[in-house]
């Protein structure tokens, strides 16, 4: 016959076992989001397609789940600052003013394949793409539905156990 510490070992046991579930069906769901978000990004843009990451599914120090998604794509403006190119195509941007970025005198880059070189460029800025958002919205009800899962999962292992406890 069990006592009260034996049930306490196992409802451990258990936190762990449902832990890892749900750590497995996030990381699942969260593998399908990247292969969208990458399927749909935007081609254009030179490398940004390849920078698109995922990072590993695990519980983080305040007892969360967590997966990242981003790009390791950045651009250096005229002014010098640094801009993520995941974050501006997610979110778009505004007209604005592209200067070349000291020591250069020119900005240089191809259209229709001809070298093009000038002084300044006037951006008429560009739409959001909503891509890793539309990806996460995408796949909701998938997720929703692979921790429930996983939840039903790890209960059926809690009924599998001899649940003989002695009370004092």
């Amino acid at each position: 016959m069990k006592d009260i510490q034996d049930l306490s070992k196992d409802l451990q046991k258990w936190e762990k076992e449902l832990v890892n579930n749900l750590i497995e069906a996030q990381d699942e769901v969260a593998n399908e989001i990247w292969q969208e978000i990458y399927q749909n990004a935007n081609s254009n843009t030179g490398q940004f397609k390849l920078s698109i990451y995922k990072t590993p599914t695990e519980l983080n120090s305040d007892g969360i789940i967590e997966t990242g998604f981003g790009s390791n794509d950045w651009v250096i403006s005229s002014s010098g600052k640094m801009y993520n190119l995941g974050w501006l195509l997610e979110t778009g941007t505004s007209p604005h003013l592209i200067e070349p970025v000291p020591p250069n005198k020119t900005l240089h880059f191809v259209i229709d394949g001809k070298d093009v070189f000038t002084k300044r460029v006037n951006h008429p800025g560009t739409i959001a793409y909503n891509n890793f958002e539309n990806a996460i919205n995408n796949n909701h009800e998938e997720y929703r539905q692979k921790l429930k899962e996983a939840i039903n999962k790890s209960i059926e292992e809690i009924f599998k156990w001899e649940l003989i406890y002695k009370v004092y």
